[in-house]
């Protein structure tokens, strides 16, 4: 294979690693406007600043291309939904039949949230 072959296949596996990241233990947070962390299943952590296309890891450092900065935007996407199901699942065995009113669960949210009503 030549040098531009083994170029398309390395390009090719990291857009296949990136939109796995979530199916392979990796989880991610907003760390402020402009950078993301991205932690793999091991442990290891590498910041993402999307806005400047870089990212901390050994790969993106030689590259200037990486699994992190091809994938964060997805991986949090797929968190944010995996989060909102647990939610629905907790809140679905704590009202298995759907009764409660939907004015009690407002003013569950208010007290949850510190707010007070007026």
């Amino acid at each position: 294979m030549n040098q531009t072959g083994r170029k398309s296949r390395r390009a090719a596996d990291c857009k296949t690693q990136a939109s796995r990241l979530f199916l392979d233990g990796y989880r991610a947070e907003r760390l402020d406007e402009e950078t993301v962390i991205v932690r793999d299943p091991e442990g290891s952590s590498f910041l993402v600043n999307p806005l400047f296309q870089t990212c901390t890891c050994d790969e993106a450092l030689a590259t200037s291309r990486c699994v992190h900065l091809l994938g964060y935007a997805r991986l949090l996407t797929e968190l944010q939904g995996y989060e909102e199901a647990l939610i629905a699942m907790m809140e679905a065995e704590h009202d298995p039949w759907g009764m409660t009113l939907e004015s009690d669960r407002l003013d569950r949210e208010v007290r949850e949230t510190g707010f007070c009503t007026f």
